[in-house]
């Protein structure tokens, strides 16, 4: 599928990629949050998680009280991560398989501050509700980001918060670096295209944000994405074709029969994060934009 298809075609491109990888991201990534991390090297796993989370709220300095909203909620951990720290926390995903994750986790663990939202972020139409707005990892999957800046401007209250994390390229990323790495890439991912830090700046500048913190964890990050890709290799090398179409979800009628060009996806999808992120045609930002 090319670029202008899978922005065409981004919502079903992104709940058929949920659907089946959604079981395979928590057992063989190792955990709920599938976004990289931080990683100081005294730290385990679990222990950078709470440090990249931590580092992220002590750059916001948010009252409790606040109201705040996660895009692209996934099964919900993160906004379970929200709901102990602020008032009320909207939740937003429009991927059925996972918010029905996301509202056991919470029945489970008994909380009452989430509104779980099934609905597009490229369809919203909040005005003036949040303090803060979380896009994280989420971006990646749009089909138009300056689109989706417009639409988080308005849900933000005055002088609210857009706080996120992208992939990006590079500006002068190379032809064929583009074709031979990023395409396939963003085919695997189910990305319609990835942007520029340059994009950035003008949609920021543009839209009337006001741009807090921008941070390159570009390096930062390296050893998390190294680890997902050693424990995807070692679970590869040792599953046959019953335990990846169980780590895949293939069991959903409208993948069985798919099985094979379905592994082959997944196996290509790690394959090709960790070449484009090795060659250096792969970026990672932290962004923070205030609302003026």
């Amino acid at each position: 599928m090319r670029e202008q298809q899978r922005k065409k075609e981004y919502q079903k491109m992104v709940n058929d990629y949920y659907d089946l990888v959604t079981r395979g991201y928590r057992e063989v990534w190792g955990s709920d949050f599938f976004h990289p991390h931080l990683w100081p090297d005294e730290k385990n796993k679990a222990e950078a998680l709470d440090y990249t989370h931590e580092y992220i709220f002590n750059k916001l300095n948010a009252p409790s009280s606040a109201e705040v909203a996660d895009y692209g909620c996934g099964i919900g951990a993160f906004s379970i991560l929200l709901s102990q720290k602020f008032k009320n926390v909207t939740a937003i995903n429009f991927n059925k398989k996972q918010l029905a994750i996301a509202k056991n986790n919470i029945k489970q663990k008994k909380i009452t501050n989430i509104k779980l939202t099934e609905a597009d972020i490229m369809q919203t139409s909040f005005e003036n509700e949040f303090d803060f707005v979380f896009l994280y990892d989420v971006a990646p999957h749009l089909p138009n980001k300056e689109k989706a800046l417009q639409l988080i401007w308005k849900a933000l209250k005055p002088g609210g918060k857009l706080i996120m994390t992208e992939w990006l390229i590079p500006k002068n990323i190379s032809t064929a670096a583009k074709i031979l790495l990023v395409e396939p890439f963003n085919r695997t991912w189910a990305f319609p295209f990835l942007e520029t830090d340059g994009n950035y700046m003008k949609y920021f500048k543009k839209n009337n944000y006001k741009l807090i913190l921008k941070e390159d964890w570009t390096n930062k990050v390296g050893k998390s994405i190294t680890e997902g890709y050693n424990n995807y290799l070692k679970a590869v090398n040792s599953f046959g074709v019953k335990e990846m179409a169980e780590v895949l979800d293939l069991s959903m009628m409208k993948h069985a029969v798919h099985i094979k060009e379905k592994a082959k996806e997944a196996s290509e999808m790690v394959l090709y994060s960790k070449a484009v992120y090795d060659s250096n045609n792969l970026l990672y930002f932290f962004y923070i934009a205030e609302k003026i």
